[in-house]
């Protein structure tokens, strides 16, 4: 039903869409961001788990495209540090997800990036840890089509473990 109101349309055609990447929808004269223009991603598909792309040298470079999602896999060690850095190229990406998983899928740890260049997640394995670890880039921003990104995956001695548990002092009396 009508309701009396004029509207202007967003718009009439493609070029008068605000991003050059839009097209105008003539049946609802609104402006949409058609599926990405992307080359062929030569590490594709990496898209899952099982096809991941192994990082074996450090640093690994690798393309994603937007709403893509790409899975980077490295070996890890017991009782270790690792220092996981994603850059981009351009640089000041939004909205890009950055996860380091579990092969259960448990995320570790995360960072959704805004106007940065990339992330560096930190953590440490346990004692019994070992396998693989996964780094899920998300492609998220619609920002542009297409990022270069460069994985650096390193690790060192894990710091010791330090206990929290509260130690008696001298001279205090403990309800025990």
């Amino acid at each position: 039903p009508g309701t009396s109101e004029c509207v202007m349309p967003a718009c009439e055609n493609d070029f008068q869409c605000d991003d050059g990447r839009k097209l105008c929808d003539v049946s609802t004269y609104t402006c949409y961001l058609p599926p990405a223009v992307c080359a062929t991603d030569t590490n594709e598909p990496n898209n899952g788990y099982n096809d991941a792309t192994p990082v074996v040298n450090s640093p690994f470079v690798g393309v994603i495209c937007r709403d893509d999602t790409d899975y980077v896999s490295y070996a890890i060690e017991p009782a270790r540090r690792y220092k996981v850095e994603v850059n981009f190229n351009p640089t000041a990406v939004t909205g890009m997800r950055v996860e380091v998983v579990e092969a259960n899928g448990d995320v570790i740890d995360s960072n959704v990036l805004s106007f940065s260049s990339g992330a560096v997640i930190q953590y440490n394995t346990a004692d019994d840890d070992s396998g693989l670890h996964y780094l899920r880039i998300s492609g998220d921003s619609d920002v542009q089509d297409r990022w270069t990104y460069t994985v650096t995956a390193t690790s060192t001695e894990r710091p010791p473990v330090i206990s929290c548990e509260a130690e008696p002092q001298d001279g205090i009396e403990t309800n025990d």
